[in-house]
């Protein structure tokens, strides 16, 4: 955290939550998006120099909605973000990490079809956030996700449920216009497997796309 302060500091970038947002001549409606500017693209240089990922931390701290996106060089470019390391941010970053200090956790950092599947068992259970086959987001640019690779989740989920694993799937069903074909076709030859349409609201997210475009799911197999 000492480090992250140091950094913040270091390339001027705010701190709203040692001095308000007062000091910097903004309000939290308004946002830092003004202040942080030159900061941000400073580090986000920086980054894109270093490939430090200590600094591409601190950047999705502060870029656009806390995202993350390449281009296809590789380098970060993701606009700055109305927020701050805030003192809201600080304590859930606190929470989690005594989250992961208290539980037996392990993160792994892999495709899903090369996931141990040996490691699930019938009292596992396994939550899937894949990248919107049908929609374009700064996580799924540059091709990072196709028809193949949606056809290879699909068939991972059915081994998960093959052995009794439980799992949930989120996804869009349909999108802008575009039904979601491939899901629905598989939907169709597993009939044993519930759709939940979701009814959510994003008034406090920047997405440009309204909520009457697009029909979200939640696929389970319990």
């Amino acid at each position: 955290m000492i480090q992250f302060i140091i950094l913040i500091d270091e390339f001027k970038l705010s701190n709203t939550a040692k001095y308000g947002y007062g000091f910097y001549q903004c309000n939290s409606a308004k946002g830092l998006s003004s202040y942080n500017k030159e900061p941000f693209l400073a580090l986000r240089n920086c980054y894109n120099q270093t490939k430090n990922p200590f600094y591409l931390f601190v950047l999705i701290v502060f870029a656009f909605n806390n995202q993350i996106r390449f281009n296809a060089k590789r380098e970060f470019n993701l606009p700055y973000g109305k927020r701050d390391f805030n003192q809201n941010m600080q304590n859930k970053l606190r929470r989690f990490i005594a989250k992961l200090q208290d539980e037996n956790i392990t993160i792994f950092n892999k495709d899903f079809r090369d996931f141990p599947l040996e490691m699930l068992d019938s009292k596992s259970f396994v939550y899937i956030d894949p990248p919107y086959f049908l929609a374009t987001a700064p996580y799924n640019e540059n091709k990072a996700w196709g028809k193949q690779d949606e056809l290879d989740l699909l068939e991972f989920l059915r081994i998960l449920d093959s052995k009794n694993i439980r799992f949930a799937l989120s996804n869009v069903i349909f999108h802008k216009d575009k039904e979601h074909y491939v899901l629905k076709e598989w939907l169709e030859k597993y009939q044993k497997f519930k759709v939940h349409y979701l009814d959510f609201h994003y008034k406090n997210c920047n997405y440009q796309t309204k909520k009457a475009e697009s029909s979200e799911v939640l696929v389970t197999n319990y």
